[in-house]
């Protein structure tokens, strides 16, 4: 029996960009998520070195024409990369109003002079009224999760409408994507092997044969 997907999109949060600063003092940049690029963008980098964390954000940056070198997979090993092989600096790091890691901190205190300077926000959003009346059904429904903030405010929003009706199957980015859901979102996470959308959309794939075995199991529907 061929499985009937339907595909929706409710983001959990929007991103708000800010004003582009000025790259003139800095050596380098850095930038932890794609997000930050537009205001890379728009500023102007010329041939400034760029650091990224994981392959997405590096090859985002190198089709904007930049000079993109992937330094770990998370604001951890991004930070052990760069005190190994220090750059010259000052550094600046490209952020969002929300972020982990205290990437600037930690590389100035290790002696690696680094600003920071925020240029987007995530405020959070709702579901929509779609998303509302898919987890209503008693179809399996699959909800990837990338962030701790985007998990709490699926947690929020299950606290709010829910419970729902369909079964949940939940691919997390890490293991503090998963913790931030709590135990009060009943469903399956699965957690991707490494943060980065390579093994998420991997996550996702698990998530479906797991959800399509379930519903076999089942019977027809």
């Amino acid at each position: 029996m061929r499985a009937r997907l339907k595909r929706f999109v409710s983001p959990l949060l929007r991103i708000e960009h800010h004003e582009p600063p000025d790259l003139t003092p800095y050596a380098g940049v850095i930038i932890t998520s794609a997000n930050a690029l537009p205001a890379l963008d728009r500023a102007g980098p010329g041939q400034v070195p760029v650091y990224c964390v994981g392959d997405a954000t590096t090859q985002a940056a190198r089709q904007a024409g930049m000079t993109a070198h992937r330094r770990g997979e998370d604001a951890q090993t991004l930070i052990a990369a760069l005190v190994a092989d220090a750059p010259k600096t000052p550094l600046l790091h490209l952020r969002g109003q929300h972020a982990r890691g205290d990437v600037a901190v930690r590389l100035t205190e290790a002696g690696i002079a680094t600003d920071e300077v925020i240029v987007y926000d995530q405020p959070l959003q709702p579901l929509s009224d779609e998303a509302r009346a898919v987890l209503g059904d008693a179809q399996p429904v699959i909800v990837p999760l990338f962030s701790p903030r985007t998990a709490g405010q699926f947690r929020a929003e299950t606290d709010r409408h829910g419970p729902w009706k369909s079964p949940l199957y939940l691919p997390c980015l890490s293991a503090a994507v998963r913790d931030a859901l709590g135990e009060a979102v009943p469903g399956t996470p699965i957690l991707a092997d490494r943060p980065d959308a390579a093994t998420m959309v991997a996550a996702v794939g698990r998530a479906l044969n797991l959800a399509c075995r379930v519903e076999r199991k089942s019977g027809p529907q």
